[in-house]
């Protein structure tokens, strides 16, 4: 398909074309009920950078990212501006999503806020509950980290998401505070 903003890397590609491809089969299916059979329901979630406290040991993506921010493991941080939203509030808006009958046929962004990602590192530092690590908030030149969609600042709205699923946002730095000492406490982050 011809996916047309520029340099926007595979994986947001993939979260695009699944997304509309589901809505396309909830239609299809609802458009073809026989006697007895009921719609399919379909409510889409739409988180940004999912941060927070993690339980898994294994690798995941904003594990990596926050254990170098923390770590200072990486050289230069990614000069992106991401929409953020905790995991502890993603899994409320999927029951939500589930539960109440007005988020039916709906599709919900879910952002805490909006953030360089440097900005991260800062909490870090400005927290003081890190102390035994190297982080620095030095930020790589901006367009050259692979990810310009993310180079300027968007205005993702999470007006929906307060409103019909009532999600009231955790702070980005409760987040990242407690996602860095969950990294710490299951051994992701020696």
């Amino acid at each position: 398909e011809n996916f047309a903003v520029p340099d926007f890397n595979a994986y947001a590609k993939s979260k695009t074309f699944a997304e509309k491809k589901a809505w396309e089969l909830a239609e299809a299916h609802s458009a073809h009920l026989s006697e007895g059979q009921t719609r399919l329901d379909m409510v889409s979630m739409n988180p940004g950078l999912i941060l927070g406290p993690n339980l898994v040991t294994t690798r995941f993506s904003s594990g990596d990212m926050m254990a170098g921010v923390i770590t200072g493991g990486m050289p230069a941080l990614p000069a992106c501006h991401f929409p953020m939203v905790d995991v502890r509030d993603c899994a409320k808006a999927h029951v939500e999503g589930v539960l109440r009958e007005t988020a039916n046929g709906k599709r919900f962004i879910l952002n805490a806020g909006d953030a360089w990602f440097a900005t991260t590192a800062g909490i870090v530092k400005e927290s003081g509950e890190f102390p035994g690590y190297e982080t620095h908030e030095t930020e790589a030149e901006r367009d050259t980290t692979g990810l310009k969609p993310f180079g300027v600042p968007l205005n993702f709205v999470n007006t929906a998401s307060k409103e019909i699923l009532g999600i009231d946002y955790i702070p980005l730095e409760d987040s990242v505070i407690d996602m860095g000492k969950a990294l710490i406490a299951t051994g992701y982050i020696p």
